[in-house]
């Protein structure tokens, strides 16, 4: 077996781990990265993303670590790769690495943070609705927003002091709708061509 066949194997195997989201795909990347150099090769744009990307998500909350920047990097090679839905996701998840995201500048930090999160998630519905992105990278957004917003319940104040609860209460519940609508129409979808594959094949 020769080099690039070493590195094809491994490279098929950290694809196929990624694509199902699995744990150990950041040491698979990191197997297949190790290969490819080792044969005088680099990793395409769209796998150094992808490496990125678990790489970042391995070590995401470890202090020093700068997943951050793994995921802004990978966020920008995805778009080279012409994968907008990932790129999204990918600038979703640095953000939320911010430590504005986590309030620890103070609320307007943080609700700018919110805001840039809301206007990535526009997009990506957007994007949905266009065909350029994938149900499963919409609702993965659209649910990192809804995780954001349910753990923020309670803890801004309201007018006169307050708890803001009842308002973020409503507003958490729009944001889930407009995820059940995705999953919906992606349900649907996958009715719809199940039965043609039905019928093509009677």
């Amino acid at each position: 077996m020769t080099g690039f066949d070493t590195a094809g194997t491994l490279l098929a195997r950290a694809r196929m781990l990624t694509e199902a989201g699995h744990p150990d795909a950041g040491a698979a990347w990191r197997r297949a990265a190790a290969a490819v150099a080792r044969a005088g090769g680099r990793l395409s744009p769209g796998d150094e993303a992808d490496s990125l990307d678990a790489l970042a998500l391995d070590h995401r909350g470890d202090a020093g670590h700068c997943a951050e920047t793994h995921f802004a990097r990978a966020a920008e090679l995805h778009e080279l790769a012409g994968s907008h839905g990932k790129s999204l996701l990918s600038r979703a998840r640095a953000l939320l690495c911010a430590p504005d995201a986590a309030g620890a500048a103070g609320p307007g930090p943080e609700a700018r943070a919110m805001a840039a999160l809301g206007a990535l998630c526009d997009q990506v519905v957007e994007a949905h609705e266009a065909g350029d992105t994938t149900a499963a990278q919409t609702a993965t957004l659209l649910l990192l927003q809804c995780g954001v917003r349910a753990g923020g319940l309670g803890a801004t104040p309201g007018p006169g002091g307050g708890s803001a609860t009842e308002s973020g209460a409503t507003d958490l519940r729009a944001k889930l709708e407009r995820l059940r609508a995705c999953t919906q129409d992606h349900r649907r979808a996958t009715a719809a061509n199940a039965g043609d594959r039905t019928r093509e094949s009677t």
